[in-house]
C-alpha cells in the first residue's frame, strides 16, 4: 500500500480555528493527520467492499455512510451528490445552507484569507520535524480491529491515536 500523507498545515489550520487560544503541538497535529488517515483508510476499504472491485464513487462513499452503523456521525452532513453535472451550481447551493447552518452553531469557522507568505517553508520545515515519528499501527490493523470491534471507526482511531501520543508521539 502507498502511503499517502494529508498536509499538517491543513490540518493545523482546521485545528486553530476551532481554538484559536491554544497552543497546538507538532506532535498534536502529527497525531491527527495520522488518525485522520487512518480513518479515510478504512472508509476507502469499506466502499471498495460496496462496489466489489469496481470504481469508487461519490455516492458509494454515500451508500457506505447511510448503512454502516459506524459511520453514523457522518450521516446528514455528506452531500448525496456533488457537482459536475448540467447544474453543479444548483447543487452547490442546496447543500451550502447545512455550511450556515454549521457556522452559526460554532461547529465551523467562516473563510479565512490565506496568507501570503510562508507557506511552503513552514510545511516543509514541518515535515522535517516529523521525520522521526513511526506509526505503530498500520491502516490493515486499524481495519482488523474496527472490524472485530463494536466501536465506531473514529472511535477506534482516537483511541490508536491518545495510545501513540502516550508513548511520545510516535506517529507517521
Amino acid at each position: 500500500m502507498e502511503k499517502q500523507q494529508i498536509p499538517r498545515m491543513k490540518i493545523l489550520k482546521v485545528m486553530k480555528n476551532l481554538d484559536k487560544e491554544r497552543e497546538i503541538s507538532d506532535c498534536a497535529v502529527q497525531a491527527v493527520a495520522r488518525a485522520t488517515e487512518l480513518f479515510v483508510c478504512y472508509l476507502t476499504k469499506k466502499a471498495g467492499e460496496v462496489a466489489s472491485g469496481k470504481k469508487i464513487s461519490q455516492a458509494t462513499i454515500t451508500q457506505v455512510i447511510e448503512n454502516d452503523q459506524g459511520f453514523e456521525f457522518l450521516r446528514g452532513r455528506i452531500p448525496q451528490k456533488v457537482g459536475g453535472g448540467r447544474n453543479p451550481k444548483r447543487i452547490r447551493e442546496t447543500s451550502r445552507p447545512q455550511s450556515d447552518n454549521c457556522i452559526q452553531s460554532g461547529l465551523a469557522q467562516p473563510k479565512a484569507k490565506r496568507p501570503k507568505a510562508g507557506g511552503k517553508k513552514v510545511e516543509q520545515s514541518l515535515a522535517q520535524q516529523g521525520e522521526g515519528c513511526s506509526a505503530e499501527t498500520s491502516p490493515e490493523e486499524l481495519v482488523e480491529t474496527v472490524e472485530n470491534t463494536e466501536e465506531a471507526p473514529h472511535e477506534v482511531a482516537a483511541t490508536c491515536v491518545n495510545e501513540q501520543q502516550e508513548s511520545k508521539c510516535n506517529i507517521s
